[in-house]
């Protein structure tokens, strides 16, 4: 009996865990423009993975997209080490991600 119910209260316990770690991560799926230069992105979420479509303007007719996807970890997307770091400030609601400050386009999609 002093078994189950220790069993129970661990159960108990990861799952309230759990609970916070999903309720911490914010909902950065939508469309998001760079203020700066012509680039944007759109980011999708499945399960606590995020998708990122990046679309990068290089000048003289010249594009460069590219799709990346990590978990939100300590105010990051964490993506492959080669691309950089993608980290989002809650404060001001950006993405700041390879030189670029990146906002919302519509910003009915912040929950």
């Amino acid at each position: 009996m002093k078994l189950q119910i220790q069993y129970l209260f661990m159960f108990v316990f990861l799952a309230s865990i759990s609970l916070a770690a999903c309720k911490d991560q914010p909902n950065l799926s939508g469309e998001w423009r760079c203020e700066s230069r012509s680039h944007s992105a759109v980011i999708t979420q499945n399960g606590d993975t995020y998708l990122v479509e990046m679309h990068f303007y290089l000048g003289g007719g010249i594009y460069n997209d590219f799709k990346v996807s990590g978990k939100y970890i300590d105010g990051e997307i964490k993506i492959d080490p080669i691309y950089g770091k993608m980290k989002y400030s809650i404060e001001d609601d950006k993405l700041f991600f390879s030189g670029g400050k990146f906002v919302r386009v519509n910003q009915q999609n912040k929950m």
